[in-house]
């Protein structure tokens, strides 16, 4: 009985221990520079994946944006302007790449292609400051 409790406390603090690190993590990934795309490996596959695609980054650009109160304190943390930098750029890309390749289609709505809440986004940026155009 008593190697089945140490057993138990044992399994209970590697779960402990693997969750709170899994929470951390969640906490500091939108500081970390995201991988840049590049012209030649970005390949859509649908309109559904660069909705996806374009969403997903924006969304990063504005969570990162909102993280300062004001622009002057975004502005002076040069590691969150890197970041800024590189998620504009794998946008211009996304949204270059795709209209490329499916062109006018991008601009129907359907239920996986939300180009309504890419300009939402958008908009919210411009308004913080941050050009994504």
């Amino acid at each position: 009985m008593r190697k089945f409790s140490i057993l138990y406390l044992i399994f209970i603090f590697v779960f402990i221990s693997c969750s709170k690190k899994k929470a951390d993590d969640n906490k500091t990934s939108i500081k970390t520079r995201p991988v840049v795309l590049n012209l030649d490996s970005y390949e859509p596959i649908s309109v559904c994946k660069c909705s996806e695609d374009g969403i997903k980054t924006l969304s990063k650009a504005l969570k990162l944006r909102k993280e300062f109160q004001n622009i002057e304190q975004y502005k002076n943390d040069s590691g969150s302007l890197k970041t800024m930098a590189s998620l504009n750029n794998n946008w211009s890309l996304i949204r270059d790449k795709c209209l490329m390749k499916f062109g006018s289609q991008l601009f129907t709505p359907s239920p996986c292609n939300n180009p309504d809440k890419i300009q939402r986004i958008r908009e919210e940026l411009d308004a913080l400051g941050v050009r994504t155009s």
